[in-house]
């Protein structure tokens, strides 16, 4: 019964990147976020590949995404995590997947993991499960911003859409206002702690 679930909603994904223009979501709040996770990582993109693929015939393409482990908020991951998403390209066979975010190796991000290996993109909420970590240009503390770029202030700007921006790739920036890591780490270990105590 797993088998055939997972069957359909490879189907449906496929289905969605040949009808849909952009995929849609609904933005977790930050509880949703941290408890929809079955893996939580402060982690450096270490190595990114892709592999061909069939379904029913169809090729497919799924990325790689390995990712060296800084720091484990939430689950027990080891050293790396591989996450694999639908979409990529591999030999002379593209297939784009509306709205699932592609990386670079030497990106840091923090990473809401869900259903690695069986959702078609395994971030929870997919653009609003990773948050790029930058140095703010001010003193080079490492701060927190949304898929997008723009600056995290709180926890409560999570469930917030995604505005278009441009997209974060680390280095130092002008992130006057973020939160920084230390403190959205503190806010995440302690929404783990109090869900293991309900």
């Amino acid at each position: 019964m797993r088998m055939i679930h997972r069957a359909a909603l490879l189907i449906a994904a496929v289905a969605a990147v040949t009808t849909a223009s952009a995929l849609t979501v609904i933005p977790p709040t930050f509880e949703e976020l941290v408890s929809k996770a079955d893996t939580v990582v402060d982690g450096e993109v270490a190595a990114v590949r892709t592999e061909l693929s069939s379904y029913q015939g169809k090729p497919l393409v799924y990325t790689y995404v390995t990712i060296r482990v800084l720091d484990a908020l939430k689950g027990a991951p080891g050293a790396t995590v591989e996450m694999r998403m639908l979409g990529g390209t591999a030999g002379d066979v593209t297939l784009h997947v509306s709205g699932v975010p592609k990386f670079n190796a030497g990106e840091r991000n923090l990473f809401f993991i869900e259903g690695n290996g069986v959702n078609f993109c395994p971030l929870v909420a997919v653009p609003h499960g990773y948050y790029p970590i930058a140095e703010r240009a001010s003193d080079g503390a490492p701060v927190v911003l949304r898929s997008n770029g723009k600056p995290l202030a709180d926890v409560a700007e999570v469930v917030e859409e995604l505005q278009a921006h441009a997209r974060a790739h680390g280095g130092k920036r002008d992130a006057a206002g973020a939160m920084t890591l230390a403190d959205f780490k503190s806010r995440i270990r302690a929404e783990v702690a109090h869900a293991r105590e309900q």
